[in-house]
């Protein structure tokens, strides 16, 4: 093994190979070039920078070089509010702005791999128990061929577990928020129950808070931890009242103030959960609202009215109209802001005579709505901002948006539905044709 310690000269790198002086104990080979070692990875390290402290290690597969780099300082301003994120076992982690990162270990490629490492465990177990003599296991050749197999499986499991924690991280501090929030989780207790012990495990919530920590302090973002013993589950975001006697059991919070769903912004099936709330279009020719309701499954719009007012009539018809396509069995939950409209007499009214559950978040405070939030801010940066609409009459602007909300149901592709638009979701899922 070669001694260096911060020498640039004993250690140089291209974007093929990487240099060892005194690899070889011969100084004719060191001529030769045979301390230059052809890299897995081509172009990970840059030529023309200054190394410190190198590293070479050995994780029982590969051989590992790792070197400090240099570089400026490039943190950006925080332009955006804070970002809650709840961690947990059926999602790795739901923001409060709405978004939300799948459990990569419910993934195809996962569950696959777990299955072969399985198996090549209990071949490697039945092999040990075959070649026992006596008290003791006798090493064959096959042996050692499975236990490299099996080793390989648990490489590859590892490393997509934590390429998905640094992508998923990334992502998170890359939105430039002003502050992050997260648990203090208590991982060592979680581990004690043997029924949640293994799925705990693999989704690696000590790494992503590491990971978290030193991504939020090279970028500026503070970094907030809540107390492990502060009431957040039980705490409503609307009145600020702790109820007491929730129990795990309860998957939806119920609120005396009104708000229901507690921005759990999820749905296992359609017409479980709707939200809905007004936006304002400002054109030359006059201002025009759009009032849509969307479902919490994959965002599909279930209705929406357009005028030029944002008066009770505009949101009462469109509730109406998303009524008429449910089916006699399906009472969801309509979620909503405090707005004068979702207070009105007659919309509690047509709630009522539906059967139907009111969810109101807390007044002034969007991220209670934040999908909603989301929807509009999506439709006006791909169809109304950078666009001039000065020779657009009322009429002709409201055809636009009538068509762009067509063309959301129908064609607009969402990485969360894999790719797929709202209406071919599902029809993958078969729920639509």
């Amino acid at each position: 093994m070669p001694k260096f310690y911060q020498d640039n000269i004993k250690i140089q790198f291209r974007d093929t190979h990487v240099k060892f002086e005194g690899f070889s104990s011969s100084r004719k080979a060191n001529k030769q070039k045979l301390n230059w070692v052809k890299l897995a990875e081509h172009g990970r390290i840059p030529t023309d920078a200054k190394y410190r402290n190198p590293r070479v290690s050995f994780d029982g597969l590969n051989w590992w070089i790792s070197v400090c780099v240099e570089f400026p300082d490039c943190r950006d301003r925080s332009n955006h509010d804070g970002i809650g994120i709840d961690l947990g076992i059926k999602d790795l982690a739901i923001c409060s702005d709405g978004n939300t990162y799948k459990n990569i270990n419910k993934s195809q490629t996962v569950k696959k791999l777990e299955k072969c490492k399985r198996r090549l465990q209990r071949s490697v177990s039945r092999k040990y128990e075959h070649n026992k003599k006596g008290g003791s296991y006798c090493k064959t050749n096959n042996i050692v061929k499975k236990e490299k197999l099996l080793l390989k499986v648990n490489h590859r499991l590892a490393n997509i577990r934590k390429d998905y924690l640094n992508q998923t991280t990334s992502e998170i501090v890359n939105r430039k928020p002003r502050f992050i929030c997260i648990e203090d989780l208590n991982v060592s207790g979680m581990i004690k129950n043997r029924h949640l012990s293994k799925a705990v495990q693999n989704q690696g919530f000590f790494e992503f808070r590491k990971q978290l920590e030193y991504k939020c302090n090279d970028s500026g973002i503070q970094l907030i931890v809540a107390d492990r013993f502060y009431p957040s589950s039980k705490l409503c975001s609307c009145c600020g009242k702790i109820k007491k006697d929730l129990r795990l059991s309860d998957r939806t919070y119920k609120c005396e103030c009104g708000n229901v769903i507690d921005r759990d912004f999820h749905a296992t099936k359609p017409n479980q959960k709707w939200l809905t709330d007004i936006t304002e279009f400002s054109i030359k020719a006059g201002k025009i609202y759009l009032s849509p309701i969307i479902d919490f499954l994959d965002g599909m719009p279930v209705s929406w009215t357009i005028g030029t007012s944002p008066n009770a009539e505009l949101a009462n018809t469109m509730l109406r109209n998303a009524i008429a396509t449910l089916k006699p069995n399906e009472k969801p939950i309509v979620h909503s802001d405090r707005g004068c409209h979702y207070r009105w007499p007659e919309w509690i009214q047509i709630m009522e005579e539906a059967n139907l559950t009111r969810s109101m978040s807390k007044k002034g405070c969007s991220p209670d709505n934040s999908a909603c939030e989301g929807f509009f801010g999506h439709l006006k940066t791909e169809m109304f901002y950078g666009h001039d609409w000065d020779e657009y009459s009322i009429e002709e602007f409201i055809q636009e948006i009538n068509s762009y909300m067509g063309w959301y149901c129908k064609d607009r592709i969402k990485s969360t539905l894999g790719g797929l638009s709202p209406l071919d979701y599902r029809r993958s899922i078969g729920i639509a044709v």
